[in-house]
């Protein structure tokens, strides 16, 4: 699951025939998204104006030639 946020973990093991189960301390750590939200819509955007743009240019480029 990819979320962003504060997260616990452990490591635990019940142990076997030869070796005892153990377990580990819980340790924390902050998980930040790889890109902020907002920048994630812009680029979006920006993806969307400049083929809306090509796309008008190549429209009006073909009207010329007829």
């Amino acid at each position: 699951m990819d979320v962003a946020g504060l997260w616990s973990v452990t490591a635990s093991w019940t142990g076997d025939l030869t070796y005892k189960g153990a377990e580990s301390p819980e340790r924390s750590f902050m998980v930040e998204p790889l890109i902020e939200p907002w920048l994630l819509y812009a680029m979006i955007a920006a993806i969307i104006v400049t083929a809306l743009g090509i796309v008008i240019f190549l429209r009006k480029r073909m009207q010329l030639r007829t």
